[in-house]
Order: C-alpha cells, then sequence, then structure tokens
C-alpha cells in the first residue's frame, strides 16, 4: 500500500521491519541527504550552512586520510555523519536556535534542521510569521512526547511505531507533514488489523485521508466479515453503517452469512432495533438462501417474524426461493470448472505448441443432447491460480479454491439456477492443494492435503448447506497417498496407497458412522500411481493413465477389480461425470501431448465407449466436470450456440490434425497426419 507517491527506488530507500510484539522499525535511508541538501540549498547564506559546510569539510579530510571502502556511496555517508553529529549537539543544546514548547516539555533545536524536514516547520519558522524570530515556539493540539518523537525521526530518519504511539503518530505526522511516517504508520494499522480494530483503523484512516488505508481495512473487512460480525465492535455499528456493508460491490459472501450477521446486530439491542429489520432484510436477496437454511432459521428465530413487515418479506422470500428450484422434468447438463489451457503456442512460434499453460477461469456447460456448448461465467478473478475442488449439490456447484503461496483456503458457491458466486464461511482448517472432495446427502465433504490423507482429524470435514457451518468428521484409520474419494451407494469411498506393497487401500464412511470401515484390494495394474475416479452404479471406474494400459473399476459389492474397456483416447487429467446412467469425460491429455479436445460416453449396459464430439473452445485438462438442472437462462444461451459436432470423418478434424502433427514433430515422433484422429481401440 502507498499513502504518498514513490518516488523511484523507494523500495529501496525505505526499509520496514516488523519485531515479535507488532511494532514497525522504520528507517529512510535516504533522509540525512535530504536534511543536508535542504540546508544547503534553503536560500541566502547562513551561519548554520557555513556550519554545515565547515562540517562537512572535515569529514571529508577525515575521509581522505583513513582506508574508506570506495564502493560506500561516499556523500550520503558523509551527510548521515553530519546528522550524527547535529542530534549529539542537540542532546548537549549546542548551537540550537529554537524551542519548542509543548505543555511543560521545552525541546531545543535547531531551526534550519525542523525545516529541511518539514514543510510544516519550514512554514512557520522560516516564512516570515512570528515564530521566525521567536527563540521559544508553542505548538498546540499535539502532544510532547509525539513531537520529541517527531523531532528525533528529523534527526535520524529512523522511528519506531507501536500499539501506544501509531495513533499519536499518524496524527503528528500529517500536522507536520511527513508523508513517509504516515506512510510507516499506516503500515503498521495494516499489518495488525484484527477483527475487534478494523472499524476503528477505517475511521482514522477516513479522518486522516489515508485513503489507501481506508480501502485497504474496507477490502479486510469484506474478506473476514464472518469472524468480524461476531465482535463486541460489530455490535456498535449503526443500521446505516451496516447497510453500506450489505450492499457494497465488493461484499460477495453468501446470503445466510450476510443473515445471521443482520440478526446477530438485531439481537445485541432488539428493542431499539427490531424497526431496524425490516429495512436490513430488504437489503439482502433472500431468495439466494438455501430452503432447507431458511426453515432452520425460522425454527430458532422467532425474530424474523416477529413484525408484520419482516413476516411479509420472508414471505416473498420463501416464494421466490420456491420459484428458482429445479423442476421435475428439467434436463441437465454438463459443467466444466477450472483446469489448465491446452492450446496455446510456445514463444509465440507459428505451428509450435507446447506445455506452456494457463489456468482457465471460464464455466462452460455442454448440453449433451444437442451438443451444444454455452459460457455461463467465470471462476472470482482472484481464484485464478488457486488449485480448484470441485463438486456439485443440487443446482450449485462447490468449489474449495487453496493457494499454498498465500496460506489461504477459500469456498465458494455457484448457484447455477439465478446466475450467482457466493462465498461461503471458511473450513476449519487451511487445506493445501488438491483434496478429495465429494457430495454425500447434501453434504460436502472434504478429505486430506496435497492428495495425501491421514489421522490428523483437522483435515477431514464437512460444510452442511443447511446450517452454513463445517463439522468435523472422523480421521481415516490408515494413511493414504495419492488419494481420490466419490460417492456410490449412499457411502463415501476413499481410495489410496500406504506404501509400495502395491495395495490400495479403501476406506468407507456413512453418514453417522464414528468411524470409517477400511478393507483392501490388491493393485489392479502395474503403472504410475495415478487416480482418477468416477462412479456409475455399484461400480468406482479408474482412468488409466493411458491406452497403453488397461481400465479397471471396483465392483463395490463383491470388493474386487473388474476390466472394462478403455476409452477410445487417452484422457489423462480428463474431467468426467455420470449423467443419466452413462460417463461423460471431456478433454484431458492425449498420453505425449498437452491437449485432447475430445467427448467421449461410456454406456455401460453396452459396455461402449463413443466419441460424441469435441470441445469448441477453451480445451481442457486437470479441469472438474459436474451435472447439474438446467435452467430457462441457461436454456437461453445454449440454444443461441451452433450445434456441436457428432462423430465425424477424420478429415473434418483437420485443425486438430495440424494441431497434433505439430506436436508429434516436437517430439520427434512419427507425424499424426498419417493416421487422421489419434489412435482409437477401434483402429488398432
Amino acid at each position: 500500500m502507498a499513502t504518498i507517491d514513490a518516488d523511484e527506488g523507494d523500495a529501496d530507500r525505505l526499509q520496514y521491519k516488523f519485531n515479535g510484539d507488532g511494532d514497525l522499525h522504520f528507517r529512510d535511508k535516504g533522509h540525512a541527504s535530504r536534511i543536508i541538501s535542504g540546508i544547503l540549498d534553503s536560500g541566502e547564506s547562513t551561519s548554520f550552512q557555513d556550519l554545515v559546510r565547515e562540517t562537512l569539510t572535515e569529514i571529508s579530510l577525515k575521509s581522505d586520510n583513513t582506508e574508506e571502502d570506495f564502493d560506500r556511496d561516499t556523500t550520503s555517508y558523509h551527510h548521515a555523519t553530519v546528522l550524527d553529529i547535529f542530534r549529539e549537539f542537540r542532546r548537549t543544546g549546542r548551537h540550537c536556535d529554537v524551542t519548542l514548547c509543548v505543555g511543560e516539555r521545552a525541546i531545543p533545536c535547531h531551526r534550519a534542521v525542523l525545516a529541511a524536514g518539514s514543510p510544516y516547520f519550514k512554514l512557520l519558522l522560516l516564512g516570515g510569521f512570528a515564530e521566525s524570530c521567536q527563540e521559544r515556539v508553542r505548538l498546540e493540539e499535539v502532544s510532547a512526547e509525539s513531537v520529541e518523537r517527531i523531532v528525533c525521526y528529523v534527526y535520524s530518519g529512523c522511528l519506531t511505531v507501536s500499539r501506544g504511539t501509531a495513533e499519536e503518530l499518524l496524527h503528528s505526522s500529517t500536522m507536520f507533514q511527513l508523508p513517509a511516517v504516515t506512510e510507516a504508520c499506516c503500515r503498521f494499522f495494516l499489518h495488525n488489523l484484527d477483527p475487534e480494530n478494523c472499524f476503528d483503523i477505517q475511521a482514522l484512516a477516513e479522518s486522516y485521508y489515508c485513503s489507501e488505508l481506508a480501502k485497504d481495512v474496507r477490502g479486510y473487512v469484506m474478506n473476514n466479515f464472518p469472524a468480524i460480525s461476531n465482535t463486541e465492535r460489530f455490535e456498535l455499528l449503526t443500521c446505516g453503517e451496516l447497510v453500506d456493508i450489505l450492499t457494497s460491490k465488493t461484499c460477495h459472501w453468501s446470503k445466510e452469512t450476510l443473515l445471521e450477521s443482520v440478526l446477530n446486530w438485531v439481537k445485541s439491542s432488539k428493542d431499539e432495533r427490531l424497526g431496524d429489520l425490516p429495512v436490513l432484510l430488504s437489503k439482502l436477496d433472500l431468495r439466494l438462501i438455501k430452503e432447507t437454511y431458511l426453515e432452520n432459521v425460522l425454527r430458532r428465530e422467532r425474530v424474523l417474524t416477529e413484525s408484520e413487515e419482516s413476516a411479509k418479506i420472508v414471505a416473498a422470500a420463501k416464494t421466490a426461493i420456491e420459484d428458482l428450484k429445479p423442476k421435475e422434468g428439467d434436463t441437465e447438463v454438463i459443467v466444466q470448472v477450472g483446469g489448465l489451457s491446452g492450446s496455446e503456442k510456445v514463444q509465440n512460434t507459428p505451428g509450435v505448441y507446447g506445455n506452456a499453460t494457463d489456468k482457465i477461469t471460464e464455466v462452460d456447460c455442454l448440453d449433451p443432447a444437442t451438443m451444444r456448448w454455452a459460457s455461463l461465467t467465470h471462476l472470482p478473478g482472484h481464484l485464478k491460480y488457486f488449485t480448484h475442488n470441485v463438486t456439485a449439490s443440487d443446482a450449485d456447484v462447490y468449489v474449495l479454491a487453496t493457494s499454498e503461496d498465500e496460506q489461504v483456503t477459500e469456498a465458494w458457491r455457484y448457484m447455477t439456477q439465478s446466475n450467482v458466486w457466493a462465498r461461503l464461511p471458511g473450513p476449519r482448517h487451511h487445506h493445501r492443494g488438491s483434496v478429495a472432495m465429494a457430495t454425500l446427502e447434501r453434504r460436502i465433504y472434504v478429505i486430506g492435503d496435497r492428495l495425501k490423507a491421514g489421522a490428523d482429524v483437522t483435515t477431514n470435514e464437512v460444510y452442511s448447506p443447511s446450517a452454513n457451518q463445517w463439522e468435523a468428521v472422523p480421521h481415516v484409520h490408515v494413511g493414504v497417498f495419492k488419494i481420490t474419494m466419490v460417492t456410490c451407494g449412499g457411502k463415501l469411498y476413499l481410495l489410496g496407497y500406504s506404501g509400495d506393497d502395491g495395495i490400495v487401500r479403501v476406506q468407507t464412511y456413512s453418514p453417522g458412522d464414528e468411524s470409517w470401515e477400511v478393507f483392501w484390494v490388491p493393485d489392479y495394474h502395474a503403472m504410475k500411481r495415478q487416480f482418477q475416479t468416477m462412479s456409475c452404479g455399484s461400480l468406482i471406474y479408474l482412468m488409466p493413465i493411458s491406452r497403453a494400459y488397461k481400465m479397471y473399476a471396483l465392483d463395490t459389492h463383491y470388493r474386487s477389480w473388474v476390466q472394462v474397456h478403455n476409452p477410445k483416447q487417452s484422457h489423462l487429467q480428463c474431467g468426467w461425470t455420470t449423467l443419466g446412467g452413462r460417463i461423460w469425460l471431456t478433454g484431458g491429455r492425449e498420453f505425449h501431448f498437452y491437449h485432447n479436445p475430445h467427448i467421449e460416453c461410456y454406456d455401460p449396459d453396452e459396455q461402449t465407449w463413443t466419441i460424441m464430439g469435441a470441445q469448441t473452445s477453451g480445451i481442457r485438462r486437470g479441469h472438474v466436470c459436474v451435472h447439474v438442472s438446467s435452467c430457462d437462462w441457461i436454456a437461453e444461451r445454449l440454444s443461441r450456440s451452433p450445434s456441436g459436432a457428432r462423430p465425424a470423418p477424420a478429415g473434418d478434424w483437420g485443425w486438430m490434425d495440424e494441431l497434433l502433427a505439430a506436436q508429434w514433430s516436437q517430439y520427434g515422433l512419427q507425424s499424426s497426419m498419417e493416421f487422421g484422429l489419434p489412435l482409437d481401440i477401434d483402429s488398432e
């Protein structure tokens, strides 16, 4: 952040360091040169300027007679030495020509040094006012302690900002026009923000026109709103201040979370605030609340319907929620989320493709009945370079976004029926990287970190939309890696390895169980351990790394592997989901290459795979597919899209031939042009 205009090189000149207590030590390495130059360039010659020149000459002569580090900035070093000498002069009162009087304290100083360090003092002491001729100058509206600290800063370029001094230093730096000190204070406040003090710091920033600090604090409030809404300071907000938060364009929290904050605020002083409830409810789009959650709140919070006006708003919301619900007979669509792009050019060289990748933020959908594609939305912008773990429940898409660099985990819900993103309360634990994530009985289960699951119960949790909160899940019995989790037969199935014995550990969990059940099955192939699973019926299918390996499925009834037909092409890191009793997969990698645009469908009854078409844009790998109910706006958007491609002769895939040919050539392999489409099982 910055509250002042930064010069080039400020990052090297201004040094900030926080200690373990949260105090900020600030140093301006260019401060001494500015002070000395300011004294020497201040206009007509004075005796003090002569003193500065004489001191500089003496220091320079001494330097010439000693071994100096010639890589050092000699001028800056000399200026710093001179300022050190004048700081000692001030301590002993030598050459001091003005005394600052603050309360009962007298602070002797050098008029020229103060004027060179502060525009305020320059105008006051050298600007022709009465104080220009006075030996004693009285300062008002500022404490003696803060003036002493400011004077010490002017003579040193160093300052320590602590909890006990920050507010007074901000006031003093603003009064004496010291933007570097103001910046240090703003950094201190930003570093020490917490849910209890954020509103007070925001008010302080606004009163001193620290616009960047005020903006950063507002961002902190929006980012940490659930925790802030449970503080005593939150209860002191006015109705208008709460409305400003609820209606802010940067407030993306779910309506469940916002409703909880409104109810907490009203109940903290119910007699005085009950009349404000209808106003606050009218600012919330209650139709975006989960129906089961609203039912639970109405059962325990009678305050919602105590007034006739509030009861009408709630009743209208219940009707709107019912209208938004998917209707029986609605078609279902496949939604693609996240992943990496797979058709980028390396170094902008025409015809040369490689693995220079970028994250995809677009969320699009496919109607399997018409093979039409439509773009729905994009992931929230700041989540682009997070790891995206995805599942779906009802018509909502849930995304758990993790960032190891920022040590952040965020939970989001995309409501397809209303085309709205909402941020959910954060999980109990910071999850790192990819995790196992699945939906069971309309609850969102999250297991493990970095594709590992162990005895640490904090990494096992579940989000309940009907309660809008996270709860702990019993820890797994066996620590496993390369984990994957699916729902099958009303249970969670967690698969993974625990060693090099080639045995797959399978652990199952049903809601309400106190522990996981464990069983194991021999490894189903000898290959790189990389799981992608999808359940259909009683089978859990595992995607092979390429067509060179056979595809297997775990029969959950008999707890044994069964061989199934491979897809026609390699789809490592594909997205896949079950829809209409069939498995649909999109994209992924064609083994050696970084993209495969094709869509395949598996019919378990016929035990056959069929290439149904291709991704028309945003070719992906490493993404997730889920299925949700369509609705009017999605159907309308799909209707405007061109019909998707059905299985076609190789000649109709010329662009794919060209792309693959470039890649095969890059790898020094035989050209794929001889094959048309990439080889499939039927042509072997």
